[in-house]
């Protein structure tokens, strides 16, 4: 496992950074490598190339990777906000000490002269690079035997895509801190990029990502209402969730957490699970999928506990609305400190990236259903069942599918 510890390394020659009148906004920099250098797990050859940050005014944590003789864009990926006590007056990277004979990984950007930067978590993408243990079941190399596929490669084409993805680590109040929960969304965020997997637009408008401080109740609702006068009839919105479930147990209501959740005062600093989703159907008149990854997840009704209730014939969720949970009503959701993800959220990336996006959600669930009890058993000795609510219409939904008029 790669430790906390960086390895820096200062840009000092002057002729590094080359002066343009963009480089205050975009923060371009001239970076040589003289050797193999990752980014997450995308790999860089030596050479020389151009740090920027993407053209966005919404999102500033976006970093495009350059070359600088042919001006290719290498590399698009989603950081995560840094900050550093003591400025420099040249550009810093930093880099993820591993063990020897390891390629290394950069850790952080900083431009000259900013407090502010971006860190990189070490490892980004789903492939495992250390060998499974017998027990635990392998998370890369699903057999067609095991996961059967439907033929087509893909069912639907939207107009557009759209995604809100929220992860929080790091709350306002540490009870509510979560093991992987950043990086889970920024692997999310990153697989949903991916030309050869998600095919999103790759811009901040397409996907938005709030992780940590970011993620407050009032941004979350911002940005969910943004998308919904954005996404039309014929497009696709993900929004997926890693963060804590926290159950009242004076009403028995269950919530989604988020970086300023108050347990006096869950209504106005949290979501009611059952609201939520009911919100999103009324919101949204495009298709929208949710991942959630919390506990008790799998109370994700179109109602909730304390309100009434439909008659049975009634969809638990609206018919525009598919909810695929970490785990069922009064399960907890588990993490692993192996995969450096929850188990939930490791499985659909590797579902995703193993069939390039073309797999359907009733597909995707199969998997999800088969390796999340499997490895949580394996691994922790406990129960986790994930929860899929959808309309058989719905279920033939593709989310790799390419935006198409």
């Amino acid at each position: 496992m790669l430790r906390n510890a960086i390895v820096r390394y200062l840009l000092l020659a002057t002729a590094l950074v080359v002066p343009a009148a963009s480089d205050e906004w975009n923060k371009s920099t001239r970076v040589p490598l003289t050797e193999a250098t990752k980014i997450g797990d995308f790999l860089l050859p030596p050479g020389v190339y151009r740090f920027r940050l993407a053209s966005s005014s919404s999102d500033r944590h976006i970093l495009q990777v350059f070359d600088e003789k042919t001006g290719q864009l290498m590399l698009q990926t989603f950081a995560v906000p840094s900050y550093r006590l003591k400025i420099t007056d040249r550009p810093e990277i930093s880099f993820w000490e591993g063990k020897r004979g390891e390629v290394r990984a950069l850790r952080s950007w900083f431009y000259a002269a900013d407090h502010e930067g971006l860190e990189f978590p070490a490892s980004m993408s789903v492939i495992a690079t250390a060998p499974a243990a017998p027990s635990v079941p392998a998370l890369s190399s699903p057999t067609p035997q095991q996961f059967p596929l439907r033929p087509a490669l893909f069912s639907t084409y939207y107009r557009e895509k759209w995604a809100l993805v929220v992860g929080v680590s790091k709350a306002e109040t540490a009870i509510f801190d979560l093991p992987f929960g950043r990086k889970d969304a920024l692997d999310i965020a990153n697989m949903l990029l991916d030309p050869e997997v998600g095919r999103f637009t790759p811009d901040s408008a397409h996907v938005r990502v709030l992780v940590d401080r970011q993620a407050t109740r009032v941004t979350i609702e911002q940005q969910i209402l943004t998308l919904a006068a954005l996404a039309g009839p014929r497009d696709l919105v993900v929004i997926y969730f890693s963060v804590h479930g926290v159950l009242d147990r004076q009403n028995g209501r269950r919530y989604l957490s988020t970086f300023d959740i108050r347990a006096t005062d869950l209504d106005h600093t949290a979501f009611e699970m059952g609201s939520f989703v009911a919100l999103l159907g009324k919101y949204f008149r495009a298709q929208v999928v949710v991942l959630l990854d919390a506990c008790d997840s799998g109370a994700v009704k179109a109602v909730s506990k304390g309100l009434t209730l439909p008659p049975p014939s009634a969809p638990l969720v609206p018919s525009n609305v598919v909810v695929i949970s970490s785990s069922q009503d009064s399960e907890d959701s588990y993490v692993s400190n192996r995969w450096q993800n929850s188990f939930f959220t490791r499985a659909v990336l590797d579902a995703m990236y193993g069939t390039q996006g073309t797999l359907t959600l009733a597909d995707l669930f199969t998997r999800l259903s088969l390796y999340v009890p499997a490895a949580v058993r394996a691994e922790t000795g406990n129960q986790q069942h994930p929860v899929m609510l959808a309309t058989p219409l719905t279920e033939t939904l593709t989310l790799g599918s390419p935006p198409k008029e």
